[in-house]
């Protein structure tokens, strides 16, 4: 592999170029995905942080976030919402549905 910092292209011995900030992408997107194995983790902590908002609104009575790792890019979330009776007739009324009782 040759590196030219003039034209900022790496020339590979196959005879295929690019650009710095092309070779700097792939390699990050490669590199990305050896923490493959921690996005579940991720995204719970995520998904955690803006239901924590929404409770803190009183838009939620209570939430749980469950993520769980199948197998290599194959993921299980379980996402449970509490809602008070007064959210549900709010939802239900914007879809022209009511709870009685």
């Amino acid at each position: 592999m040759h590196i030219s910092l003039l034209t900022g292209y790496i020339f590979f011995s196959v005879g295929k170029s690019m650009s710095l900030k092309e070779a700097f992408f792939s390699s990050l997107i490669r590199f990305s995905f050896r923490f493959e194995r921690f996005f579940p983790r991720f995204i719970t902590l995520f998904l955690n942080r803006r239901l924590k908002e929404y409770k803190q609104k009183g838009a939620l009575t209570d939430y749980r976030v469950k993520a769980k790792r199948r197998g290599k890019y194959h993921y299980n979330f379980e996402v449970d919402l509490f809602l008070n009776k007064s959210e549900v007739n709010r939802f239900l009324n914007k879809k022209g549905g009511e709870i009685n009782g």
